[in-house]
């Protein structure tokens, strides 16, 4: 049975973000919606939406947006492969504990409270300084959060124009690189 259902998740409540069912306003938290690193050679290789969620959660909290979360609206049916997943999430359950600390105790200034990029920007600082003693990870994290902000915020100024790399009508193709800068 399919429930339509959407709740406002309570400040100070995390929760976990999938990034298949997402949508967001650009200009009150867009710079949060940052994955956390994955991929070849990262040890968080299934947790970059989650740590979106948790990130995200955090700075809107923080400035005072309110969060929803609902039922999904697209199903997703991969089936599941628990040994390969386990290989490829250990690190995360091995951190998690101090992930969801450091996201519980974490305290932004005030002078964050009214610019989103900024209240990311420092809260990539706070990760450097307490969960990069736990691994190097979260001090590549922490500059990977930085670059986005920064990249984002020339994207929103017009500095960096992004070009579909398709497109559903039958319109000119994007150049080879599919963004560029002015």
């Amino acid at each position: 049975r399919y429930v339509d259902a959407t709740l406002t998740v309570p400040k100070g409540v995390l929760y976990s973000l999938s990034s298949r069912n997402l949508a967001f306003n650009r200009e009150l938290i867009g710079p949060t919606m940052m994955q956390g690193l994955m991929g070849e050679a990262q040890p968080w290789a299934h947790f970059g939406d989650i740590w979106a969620g948790w990130a995200s959660k955090t700075v809107a909290d923080h400035m005072g947006v309110g969060t929803k979360s609902g039922h999904p609206y697209i199903k997703h049916n991969k089936p599941p492969s628990p040994f390969k997943n386990l290989y490829k999430e250990y690190k995360s359950l091995e951190w998690q504990e101090s992930v969801i600390r450091f996201f519980d105790t974490v305290e932004l200034s005030d002078e964050t409270k009214t610019d989103v990029g900024e209240a990311y920007y420092e809260l990539s600082w706070r990760l450097d300084e307490d969960l990069g003693q736990i691994s190097e990870y979260f001090k590549r994290l922490g500059l990977a959060i930085r670059t986005w902000v920064e990249v984002w915020g020339k994207s929103q100024k017009g500095i960096i124009v992004y070009v579909p790399s398709r497109r559903s009508d039958d319109g000119p193709k994007a150049p080879h690189r599919a963004a560029r800068e002015h």
